[in-house]
């Protein structure tokens, strides 16, 4: 009981941190804005169109989907770990057949099979052409 008691401090010292804001490294940065080419973006959309003809993975916050001409920008709240290591894939688990925010992903190593880092995907920022 006394170890109990004496812990207690430190949980409640944990409780007091902060974390530190995302911020993307100027690398990702650069791949970022290379993918976004010179389109504009859009409203924010619940979910992508079922024709998504690829994607890619910046880091483990964002990915890149795309559509014809237009990009979708998918940036979770919280690291999706993993997600950006070679090997790695993302299982999304989507009840409506299309990938929808509020939609869970898991990141599975494809070697071993084993699940790392979950993600809720969240609004999708469409970027298109300017006219």
């Amino acid at each position: 009981m006394n170890k109990i008691l004496a812990l207690a401090p430190l949980a409640l010292l944990a409780g007091c941190t902060t974390s530190e804001p995302y911020a993307m490294s100027a690398d990702d940065e650069a791949e970022l804005a290379e993918l976004l080419g010179d389109r504009v973006p859009g409203e924010p959309v619940s979910c992508l169109p079922a024709n998504v003809t690829s994607s890619t993975v910046v880091d483990d916050h964002t990915i890149v989907y795309r559509v014809g001409r237009t990009r979708y920008l998918q940036t979770f709240d919280a690291p999706c770990s993993g997600l950006d290591r070679i090997g790695h894939v993302l299982v999304i688990e989507s009840p409506m057949g299309r990938t929808c925010r509020g939609d869970r992903a898991r990141v599975v190593e494809t070697t071993a099979g084993m699940t790392g880092g979950f993600c809720t995907f969240s609004h999708f920022i469409p970027y298109r052409d300017a006219d």
